[in-house]
């Protein structure tokens, strides 16, 4: 499997769109970093999240911006809050994090399996690809029409977001 997700990122001119569900699993640095999240109450930033922060000031200094649009469900399970917290890191660093309740969500779909996504210039759209147990493979393109549903998919749901701190009570 090609994975074209650096060079999109790259040549992105504009913006760069993710679309993240509630994780179903989680591995490697977010798994020790949620361990000590459960021990401290406090989200560490370890390598992962340093290079992560650099690229969006890469990003920032290209005049890209990076939408992030976090789908929660409720109630919102111990995993999904320290997410939340981590993503506030994240807004803090230069992303503009949104939240969408599952509900609206699942409504907006009518019905369709979408899934998380990220949308490049409002062109391309890339698919995160997982094996059986939800190990993160890298990425394959969207054909030409789940791209299109995608991108209006992505301007309805927009519409509807509500900044994260919404969703964080502390």
């Amino acid at each position: 499997m090609e994975d074209s997700f650096q060079e999109y990122w790259n040549k992105s001119k504009k913006e760069i769109f993710r679309l993240s569900l509630p994780a179903l699993t989680y591995s490697g640095a977010e798994k020790l970093r949620y361990g000590e999240y459960q021990k401290t109450g406090k989200v560490p930033v370890d390598k992962e999240l340093s290079d992560w922060f650099a690229s969006l000031a890469a990003l920032k200094q290209k005049g890209v911006i990076l939408h992030r649009l976090q789908v929660i469900k409720f109630p919102i399970p111990p995993f999904t809050l320290f997410e939340l917290r981590q993503l506030r890191l994240f807004k803090e660093n230069g992303e503009d994090v949104l939240g969408l309740e599952n509900q609206k969500f699942i409504r907006f779909c009518n019905g369709k399996d979408v899934k998380d996504f990220w949308l490049f210039d409002n062109s391309k759209v890339l698919l995160p690809v997982y094996d059986e147990n939800g190990l993160w493979l890298g990425h394959k393109e969207a054909s030409d029409d789940d791209a299109s549903y995608l991108l209006e998919l992505k301007k309805r749901l927009m519409g509807q977001a509500k900044p994260i701190e919404n969703f964080l009570t502390n």
